[in-house]
């Protein structure tokens, strides 16, 4: 009969020890493997499990415009020439994240950088091993997120006794540490952990905190061969950093794709990334972002038939922008003006309908291009404003949390905060719209600024 093992405190200890008197310069990963074996004898611990299109995986790669789908999976193993948090040199393995800014925080993107950013489904389920989610982590790293609270697989695991508890902390301790550049070489440890932690075929990845986001979002690295096997493209973003302040990463959307052919090229469309829907739909936050779901709850995959990418004007942009807590609704038309009837000018205004979620409210803001008709024009637009006010008709949007699918907030309740923002590629004397407005509106005006 085969003897059960199990976790010995004066073994672990004495490991301990060892592991901090070694030289990372010189040891091999697989004397730091064979160091590692008392924290695994014995070892248990609960695992997430995820359905078939359960999930979406991001994945992004500072590079040039991809032509092909193998150039934005994981790398090939000759040209891998540095350790990782998980691969050895010469290692491939698949580095995801869950939420979109990961990243760019991981890769250490710069102003100028171009990249890209795919968007990836699990076909078939998936079972994840995990580190790195205890209280001390989350102090370290300086997370808003409970790490140790977060998921019941966590908890469960620190259930089954205090040595198991000790063990779980510390293989989170040490695989979690921000390594220097130079250092690279340190990360030899955190590689034998995920060796044994992914040993055999019952895992197909890891999940732990991003170190770079400061935990407030888990990575996912996967076995290339489950990503062969169960991984499909959704869509690709080829992307152009154009400012990054405070970890807020802004950029310009140089193309998209959903497809890809026969030999694997991936069809790039020259348009924006759009989720659109005929019917009402919901949102589940995934603890970073927003995701959209159909009323029946399936989840809503972008697709590459937005509007043709063009160079916008900071105006356009900040116009468009999509900001944090905000869901926008947009739409545009044609206004026909002029003296001579049979020769109008043709105007093509936008208008967006905002909802912002912490306050409940939801404003109006308008898009004028240059013409010298833009106050009577404007002056129409804030008369008739309240026409504008169910652009989401028909198109019911919830947000819904991801453990307890609760509404914690919904368009339908959303409140007019009797708010309209004008943008204007054309300057002009404000004075009239503002004599003009009804009493109960607030107008802001931004205008195109000047070189």
């Amino acid at each position: 009969m085969e003897q059960k093992l199990e976790l010995n405190k004066e073994n672990i200890e004495k490991a301990i020890l060892e592991l901090a008197k070694v030289n990372f310069k010189t040891v091999t990963i697989k004397d730091l493997e064979e160091l590692l074996f008392p924290f695994f004898a014995g070892y248990t611990i609960n695992a997430p499990y995820f359905d078939p299109n359960e999930i979406t995986i991001l994945r992004g790669r500072i590079c040039s415009k991809p032509k092909y789908i193998e150039e934005i999976t994981y790398p090939k193993p000759q040209y891998v020439n540095s350790y990782g948090r998980v691969n050895d040199i010469g290692q491939s393995m698949f580095y995801g994240s869950i939420g979109k800014s990961a990243p760019f925080k991981e890769l250490n993107v710069k102003v100028g950088d171009t990249l890209i950013m795919g968007l990836w489904n699990i076909k078939d389920s998936m079972l994840l091993n995990h580190v790195g989610f205890t209280t001390k982590t989350r102090d370290a790293l300086k997370s808003k997120r409970n790490l140790q609270d977060l998921y019941e697989f966590v908890k469960s695991t620190n259930g089954y006794n205090e040595l198991n508890t000790l063990v779980y902390n510390y293989l989170a301790d040490i695989f979690t540490w921000k390594i220097p550049v130079e250092e690279t070489y340190r990360y030899k440890l955190s590689i034998a952990i995920a060796n044994k932690l992914l040993m055999g075929d019952t895992f197909s990845g890891v999940m732990y905190p991003s170190i770079a986001l400061y935990g407030n979002t888990d990575n996912i690295v996967l076995k290339p061969e489950f990503v062969d096997k169960s991984l499909e493209l959704i869509a690709v973003e080829y992307l152009k950093i154009t400012s990054i302040d405070n970890d807020i990463f802004q950029y310009d959307t140089l193309d998209t794709a959903t497809e890809v052919n026969e030999s694997n090229e991936i069809m790039w469309t020259g348009r924006l990334l759009t989720w659109s829907s005929n019917d009402s739909f919901s949102a589940i936050n995934n603890g970073e972002s927003w995701v959209p779901h159909d009323k029946s709850g399936k989840r809503m995959n972008p697709k590459s038939n937005g509007d043709l990418i063009q160079k916008m004007t900071l105006l356009e942009k900040r116009f468009k922008k999509q900001e944090d807590f905000c869901i926008k609704v947009g739409d545009n038309f044609n206004v026909k003006i002029g003296q001579d009837p049979d020769n109008l000018d043709l105007i093509n205004v936008w208008v967006n309908l905002n909802f912002n979620i912490n306050n409940k409210e939801k404003s109006l803001s308008f898009y004028m291009p240059d013409t010298k008709y833009c106050v009577v024009i404007f002056n129409s637009l804030i008369q008739n404003y309240k026409n504008y006010l169910d652009l989401d008709k028909g198109n019911l949007i919830e947000m819904r949390d991801e453990k307890t699918n609760q509404i914690s907030y919904s368009t339908s309740n959303a409140q007019f905060n009797n708010k309209i923002t004008l943008f204007s590629e054309r300057r002009f004397d404000t004075k009239e719209l503002l004599d003009l407005k009804p009493s109960n509106l607030q107008l802001e005006f931004i205008f195109e600024e000047k070189a």
